[in-house]
């Protein structure tokens, strides 16, 4: 197996990360792709999106492959990538959060509307007995 971008053969002591959306495979220093990042990715099991392919899924032009991109660019836009795709892993978690917690306030409110029921049932009550008794 070659790496899809710079052709070469993909050997197992080679880092290689392969795009969720084209299934192709890379060389992790041809991914733009930081070692950093990919040891994360290894321990989390992350998907990874080839940046071509994710701009053709955004709906961009497919960009012209260029062997003259700079890494530190690229590093960097992959880390900004990463940083946004934790951001809504995120954002996601925490308004799961927050419909749990609008479902037990609702629970509350009704416990209380109920409470507040039953109060005034038993304050009637308590005027009947009163009234009664004198």
């Amino acid at each position: 197996m070659n790496c899809s971008k710079c052709s070469c053969k993909l050997s197992e002591r080679d880092k290689i990360i392969k795009c969720v959306n084209c299934a192709n495979s890379y060389h992790v220093a041809c991914s733009s792709l930081a070692i950093v990042n990919y040891e994360i990715f290894i321990k989390k099991s992350e998907s990874w999106a080839y940046y071509v392919c994710e701009a053709v899924k955004l709906g961009v032009k497919k960009p012209q492959e260029s062997t003259s991109l700079d890494p530190d660019l690229l590093s960097k836009i992959n880390n900004i990538y990463l940083a946004v795709r934790e951001i809504k892993k995120s954002v996601s978690k925490h308004d799961s959060l927050l419909s749990e917690l609008n479902k037990k306030l609702d629970e509350v409110s009704n416990q209380l509307r109920d409470l507040g029921t039953r109060t005034t049932a038993l304050e009637n009550r308590m005027d009947s007995v009163l009234l009664y008794y004198l």
